[in-house]
């Protein structure tokens, strides 16, 4: 199961990597929707990998940021386990113990995840670090930096060849 925001145009984007999921439309921070989908399809393993994910968004949109990425993540903690023998990843961040409202939300959402393996569900937190991929935004500071560092190279390709 994979969900999408019902404003989002990511799962367009994103299709093809998502053959086989069962995608459903609802917004994380709707707790009634998240309930009715998880209740539906009774998932084995939940991978909770959605995020405000720009730390400068963050700055700008604090409520945004803890909304997804901490009281959300916390809440479909809370919802997956229902699920008897459910296991669930959260995406935590390398920023987590730095000072932005980026990296407060992800704390929370592995104190989450923390609370519930305690309990005794089966319930990890990856910490993922810097990446890139096509599919992050180009208003990313390291998409900028690759994009122009990839245009100079063309440029001086096509220099030689002239």
């Amino acid at each position: 199961m994979g969900t999408v925001r019902p404003e989002s145009d990511s799962f367009a984007r994103n299709a093809c990597y998502l053959t086989g999921v069962d995608v459903h439309t609802v917004d994380l921070r709707d707790t009634t929707g998240m309930v009715a989908s998880i209740e539906s399809v009774q998932p084995q393993e939940i991978y909770n990998l959605a995020a405000q994910s720009s730390v400068g968004a963050s700055w700008r949109e604090p409520a945004v940021a803890q909304a997804i990425n901490g009281d959300a993540a916390a809440e479909l903690v809370r919802i997956a386990r229902m699920v008897p023998g459910v296991r669930l990843l959260q995406a935590g961040s390398a920023e987590e113990g730095l000072d932005s409202p980026y990296a407060i939300a992800k704390a929370e959402a592995t104190e989450a995840i923390h609370a519930a393996r305690e309990a005794g569900t089966f319930a990890c937190v990856a910490t993922l670090h810097p990446h890139e991929s096509p599919l992050r935004s180009r208003s990313f500071v390291t998409r900028k930096i690759a994009r122009t560092a990839a245009e100079i190279a063309a440029e001086i390709g096509r220099a030689h060849l002239n």
